[in-house]
């Protein structure tokens, strides 16, 4: 839900999404962002934008999900 809040993509683009269309933004050492590209390989393709917050609730999601058993590769 944060990543769906933060980046204002529409819940059908989920369905495009894999774990190597989010890019991390480092500033200084410091997360400040992540890019996110939406509709990847598509004519319909762009960029939105994940908080800090958002993203590390995602990269938590991935964690668990990996933690779970289920192998994670860039693109799941």
């Amino acid at each position: 839900m944060f990543t769906l809040a933060s980046s204002g993509i529409r819940v059908g683009a989920w369905d495009y999404l894999q774990w190597r269309h989010i890019i991390p933004i480092e500033r200084e050492s410091k997360r400040v962002a992540a890019k996110v590209v939406v509709y990847a390989g598509t004519e319909d393709a762009y960029f939105s934008y994940l908080t800090p917050e958002a993203y590390r609730e995602l990269a938590a999601w991935m964690k668990y999900i990996a933690d779970s058993g289920k192998k994670v590769t860039s693109t799941n």
